[in-house]
């Protein structure tokens, strides 16, 4: 089953696509039929919002069958990164953050662990890895260095105490 409506200039207003097994896709468009957003529903619970700015992608928000959440928002100004990504478990908490810079490369990954231990890593323009840290459940961390330059050594690991105390 399809619906569309249309502009009196004859432009996109909206546009709703359902199947047979009751997935359903609905795109709206601003007044000058320019696509401002999509939802798409699978009967299983899955659902994407996407989202439009003067027709290019902006962001998206995915609620999957198991009502985790994935988070993309695109084209980011001001930032090292252009693109992130956002994932929460079924109760809403974080569990992973990902940033790209405009070609793709790594700018920053961050995984959270049930246990409140978590895992950055920062990477430069090039999307080199320059940095990991490792901050564990007890308030520790490691904090790792890679590619060093100027010094006489390439890569660096410290560790510290959960009061912050340089042990290693």
């Amino acid at each position: 089953t399809t619906l569309i409506r249309k502009h009196a200039d004859g432009s996109m207003a909206f546009k709703l696509v359902q199947t047979a097994d009751g997935t359903k896709t609905t795109d709206w468009y601003d007044a000058n039929g320019v696509l401002t957003s999509e939802v798409f529903q699978k009967p299983s619970g899955y659902s994407s919002t996407t989202v439009y700015t003067n027709g290019v992608k902006t962001a998206a928000y995915i609620t999957n069958a198991d009502m985790s959440h994935d988070n993309y928002s695109y084209n980011i100004t001001g930032q090292s990164y252009t693109t992130q990504y956002q994932h929460l478990d079924p109760s809403g908490q974080t569990t992973e953050v990902t940033r790209w810079h405009a070609d793709n490369s790594l700018d920053y990954t961050q995984v959270i662990n049930g246990d409140g231990s978590s895992v950055v890593t920062n990477y430069d323009a090039s999307g080199v890895k320059k940095t990991e840290t490792d901050y564990h459940a007890d308030g520790s961390k490691d904090v790792f260095q890679f590619n060093v330059v100027g010094q006489n050594y390439t890569n660096e690991h410290d560790s510290y105490d959960s009061t912050g105390f340089l042990t290693d």
